[in-house]
């Protein structure tokens, strides 16, 4: 199953690009070229999804994104799963040296070419970049795929999950970026993607996730291989829908958001479903899922996906962890 790439259209299949992955030659410490061969290859890993895939590799842009997944390494004690292969510094500028002791190689740049790497209108900001393997973590199921082997690929990438995020169509890399890095602040067990979502390594998502995209488990797949791995688990399914803040009929206090939200807190295992703000969310997610809402007492039109995730995600953490 494509993602989305970083403009929104999906991915090829990655078969037929791995033939043409270049690498920097052992000898090369420096490079001030930009048609050389090595920065369009990383220019084209940063742009591509399935260039990526192809490579198993991804740029990390700031020493201070590096940094954190370098601490986040030692302090879990996952530096085997961290590979960061190759760091990129601009020459004559100060750079945090301990980067250098995780990296398999250290190779200097010309501003210009940082500045074409990095993909920002100006590099000054920019002291490191940081060529990463795709985290272990991220699978990524074939649509065709058995449910039966899809569970079992999930039961080793989320074994016993208690909390897991469910995105559906999220197209927005910042958005996206956004959710992944709130379900790691709060322990969430994983993110599962749906069809339509972006790609979660395109360089808009990292940037908005804080790198979290490393350090929370990420699969993407279908609802029918989702929904099979969540009834084994004992996981109930639960949808964030916008309020209908136009409907003229009212909750009882029974049945209100409030103590609907409140009843699922006490749920030991469950899934919480998130659709696009323009699309919503597809028949079979809103089909296979109870509804709740976010209450707006200011009758907005509505609420950024985003916001909303962060507001669920928080009430319905895992108080036993």
């Amino acid at each position: 199953m494509p993602l989305a790439n970083s403009n929104g259209k999906a991915s090829a299949t990655p078969s037929a690009e791995r033939k043409s992955v270049v690498e920097l030659p052992r000898h090369v410490q420096h490079v001030s070229s930009l048609s050389n061969p090595y920065v369009k290859h990383l220019v084209k890993m940063r742009e591509s999804s399935s260039y990526r895939e192809a490579t198993e590799s991804v740029l990390v842009v700031g020493s201070n994104l590096l940094q954190e997944l370098c601490e986040f390494a030692v302090t879990n004690n996952t530096e085997a799963a961290f590979e960061l292969e190759m760091l990129l510094v601009v020459e004559e500028r100060d750079f945090p040296q301990e980067l250098s002791t995780f990296s398999q190689r250290t190779v200097f740049l010309t501003a210009s070419v940082m500045q074409k790497l990095a993909g920002l209108k100006s590099s000054e900001s920019v002291d490191a970049i940081g060529v990463v393997k795709l985290p272990s973590s991220f699978q990524k199921l074939s649509p065709d795929e058995s449910l039966a082997s899809a569970g079992a690929t999930l039961e080793k990438w989320c074994p016993n999950p208690h909390r897991l995020l469910i995105l559906d169509g999220i197209q927005d890399p910042g958005n996206l970026g956004t959710l992944l890095r709130t379900a790691t602040a709060f322990a969430w067990d994983g993110v599962f993607l749906l069809p339509g979502c972006c790609d979660p390594f395109n360089d808009k998502t990292l940037r908005a996730s804080r790198a979290a995209n490393f350090r929370m488990p990420i699969a993407a797949g279908t609802w029918p291989q989702i929904q099979a791995f969540g009834k084994a688990n004992a996981m109930k399914f639960y949808a964030g829908i916008p309020e209908q803040v136009h409907s003229s009929r009212l909750h009882s206090k029974k049945n209100s958001p409030e103590a609907l939200i409140e009843k699922i807190k006490s749920v030991k295992s469950l899934c919480l479903v998130l659709g696009s703000e323009g699309q919503g969310l597809s028949d079979p997610a809103r089909r296979g899922s109870q509804h709740l809402t976010v209450p707006m007492p200011g009758k907005f039109e509505s609420l950024n996906v985003a916001v909303v995730g962060g507001i669920l995600m928080f009430l319905l953490m895992n108080k036993n962890i």
